[in-house]
């Protein structure tokens, strides 16, 4: 289910200016209605939602002000968050499966070529209103690791929250692998 079904379409069923509210706008919606303030949300089934939403950027955006797109079939890219304090918790799976950023300036500004240069493009796109677009370069590789045990210092093992479920999943994989049993053709060897 999207993110529009299960968490915004509530949300303007309470109170229909709530995109307006949050400088969002329905990208195939009503053209005379960008802000969906004349359309009748509590008729729109749960769990649907028939209209595109984009909400400007600015420094209020939950990207940020630099999102770093990468290539994948997934939808996964990094971006900035308007909300910094969020770096300082324990638990900081607060995205909707993107990731974001500490220090999203150093992060683009090297993947952009390190320099003074790739700064300089960086501000200027931060002081124009919109979206501009930096592309890089060279290839940049990314990856993403996901661990629920790593080693401490002492050399013992320190098990993580598993918030993903992974690990139960990988278990049952492992569990559910056949046995490979010798070929009845081999003799087998006695001693």
């Amino acid at each position: 289910m999207s993110i529009a079904a299960k968490e915004i379409l509530p949300k303007l069923k309470k109170d229909p200016a709530w995109l307006a509210k949050h400088d969002m706008f329905l990208i195939d919606g009503p053209a005379d209605d960008p802000k969906g303030l004349r359309i009748d949300w509590r008729a729109i089934r749960s769990g649907t939602f028939p209209y595109q939403i984009r909400q400007n950027p600015g420094p209020h955006n939950p990207l940020g002000q630099i999102k770093l797109e990468l290539p994948n079939r997934f939808s996964v890219y990094l971006h900035d968050t308007p909300i910094k304090t969020d770096f300082n918790k324990a638990k900081r799976q607060l995205s909707h499966g993107c990731v974001r950023v500490e220090k999203i300036v150093q992060f683009a500004t090297h993947a952009l070529g390190g320099d003074i240069t790739a700064l300089q493009k960086i501000g200027e796109a931060k002081a124009q209103a919109g979206t501009s677009y930096l592309p890089l370069n060279k290839k940049l590789p990314v990856y993403f690791l996901y661990w629920t045990a790593i080693p401490r210092e002492d050399s013992s093992l320190q098990f993580l929250e598993d918030v993903y479920g992974r690990d139960q999943r990988l278990i049952a994989a492992r569990q559910t692998v056949p046995m490979r049993v010798a070929s009845l053709d081999v003799p087998c060897a006695r001693g």
